[in-house]
């Protein structure tokens, strides 16, 4: 885990998008004055984390989910 503070974050977005794209980081924290302020993660591990933790997520919700993603990301 990788953790960057602002000014270093808004100027390398681009580098920090490309190393959660490409697996090279799973996860970069973004910290204003020390502290942590936000997580950069991939989309696709988002939300099917937050599928998963639903109780009320059907196992055919989270294939019908893992479909979607496959058709989005093969674009």
């Amino acid at each position: 885990m990788q953790s960057v503070n602002t000014l270093e974050a808004k100027s390398s977005l681009s580098r920090l998008v490309d190393a959660i794209e490409q697996g090279q980081e799973r996860e970069i924290i973004i910290a204003r004055n020390g502290r942590p302020a936000a997580r950069l993660v991939a989309i696709k591990e988002t939300l099917l984390a937050r599928v998963s933790a639903s109780p009320k997520a059907s196992s055919k919700c989270r294939i019908v989910l893992i479909r979607a993603m496959k058709k989005l990301h093969s674009y």
